[in-house]
């Protein structure tokens, strides 16, 4: 966490909110310089039960001579791994300052970890809330569970780091986040882990994961240099098995990145970065042709691109404001996502000979 001041005292009542009490909150800080340090101190002395520790540097001296310091920033994966380090849970997830969990998470998942003793780790069903922290009825939900592995390649239907909790053993041993990745790193982790044991679902929406353009995920160039990064290595381990899929597989990533790039204020995509927004989308039909059938949806996007993309920022945003279907019309690209029948393993089941060999 960095600079989270403004909504990690909402985060921290989610967790201190949880039906299930048993657990411990370790705050994560990466040289934060705002109020957060004072935020976590005072939602610290209204926990009874004193589930709180800090971890970080303070931009207030009087807390951090109270708190551990650790004076140089890491970088979110980096940070992330440090907090399993000290962790003390058999069970770990993970929290990001702006996102919410709902009061039966945590009892939820746990109960189903104990249930499926083989099970590498659980995830819930997300639903997008926007800056203000309003829920905007927009559920990414998925029935996989099981050798979810494949599937979860196909698109990433976890959807953010703050959904899974994942038993410490298999975690350790993946040895955590990959901090070379600047970003879709919980994506990448999720797949190793996928990798080696089935995974539980609980089948219901449990996390609120916020929307707003100052998200590190804004940054879509990075974004695609990881994503290929990642399925590349996924498709070399298991070749045979996902090849006939690369279309699908590509052409669901590129429906995500076009759509994080339209999502972004038009200051941020007004002149060439318009032309990396106008990539992605060939390269969705590069990837789904079938999906330039839905010509007029096409036409309404096209038509915002050109909006933030020559007019300047603010008049283009005062026109989206007057037309709200133009400025909404990105959406559809989510729609299009695309999921091809894979086998289905139960968490029951081993996986076939040719992935354990991949392993």
């Amino acid at each position: 966490m960095h600079n989270g001041a403004a909504t990690i005292g909402e985060t921290l009542r989610s967790l201190l909110s949880q039906t299930f009490e048993n657990f411990e909150v370790l705050v994560m800080d990466d040289g934060s310089t705002d109020e957060t340090s004072r935020v976590v101190a005072h939602l610290a002395t209204e926990d009874s039960l004193g589930r709180i520790r800090w971890q970080g540097s303070s931009a207030q001296p009087e807390i951090q001579s109270k708190m551990q310091s650790e004076m140089r920033p890491r970088g979110v994966s980096a940070t992330r791994n440090r907090g399993v380090e000290i962790a003390q849970g058999d069970f770990i997830g993970f929290l990001d300052a702006d996102d919410l969990w709902l009061p039966e998470k945590l009892a939820d998942q746990v109960a189903v970890l104990q249930r499926h003793p083989s099970a590498v780790m659980v995830y819930s069903w997300t639903e997008l809330m926007d800056n203000y922290g309003q829920r905007l009825g927009q559920v990414i939900d998925a029935p996989f569970d099981g050798w979810i592995r494949e599937h979860l390649l196909v698109t990433d239907f976890i959807s953010s780091g703050s959904n899974v909790l994942i038993r410490r053993s298999p975690l350790v041993q993946s040895q955590g986040f990959d901090a070379t990745l600047s970003h879709s790193e919980d994506w990448d982790l999720w797949l190793r882990l996928a990798a080696t044991g089935p995974v539980a679902l609980v089948p219901k929406v449990q996390i609120l994961y916020r929307q707003r353009p100052t998200s590190a995920s804004i940054n879509v160039l990075a974004h695609e240099a990881a994503s290929h990064q990642i399925v590349e290595r996924e498709l070399q381990r298991d070749r045979p098995a996902l090849d006939n899929h690369r279309y699908i597989i590509w052409g669901n990533r590129y429906k995500y990145l076009a759509f994080k790039s339209l999502d972004r204020p038009c200051h941020a995509q007004w002149g060439v970065s318009s032309l990396t927004t106008l990539r992605f989308l060939l390269q969705v039909i590069r990837w789904d042709r079938g999906s330039a059938k839905q010509w007029k949806q096409w036409l309404l996007t096209l038509g915002k691109l050109m909006l933030c993309g020559v007019l300047p920022p603010a008049i283009a945003e005062s026109l989206l404001g007057r037309f709200p279907a133009l400025g909404r019309s990105h959406q559809f690209l989510l729609t299009l996502t695309r999921v091809p029948r894979l086998p289905h393993r139960p968490l029951t089941e081993a996986p076939s000979s040719s992935l354990r060999e991949n392993k």
